[in-house]
């Protein structure tokens, strides 16, 4: 009766695999000279935007684009916006 497991490979199979992908990712000197970087370095703030800055951004997102895995709209995070919006005008 045939099994459908596949067979254990042999030790020296494992070792061999083991030395191509060792070879494979080890560390290489880069070839020819650096890329050059042609733009001044600049501060990146770091602290919590304000809440204005926040609506500002989100009243100038484009519609129709979904960024990253999550595939939130730029009308799903507005039509959040507008939401707070209306609880703070209805003093809520």
């Amino acid at each position: 009766m045939a099994e459908d497991k596949t067979p254990q490979p042999c030790f020296a199979t494992m070792e061999k695999q083991t030395r191509e992908r060792e070879e494979l990712y080890a560390r290489q000197v880069p070839p020819g000279d650096p890329i050059p970087i042609n733009v001044e370095p600049f501060e990146i703030r770091d602290e919590t935007p304000e809440d204005a800055e926040v609506r500002e951004v989100v009243r100038n997102l484009q519609n129709g684009r979904a960024g990253g895995a999550s595939k939130i709209r730029a009308e799903h995070i507005k039509d959040w916006l507008s939401g707070i919006v209306d609880e703070e005008e209805n003093g809520k």
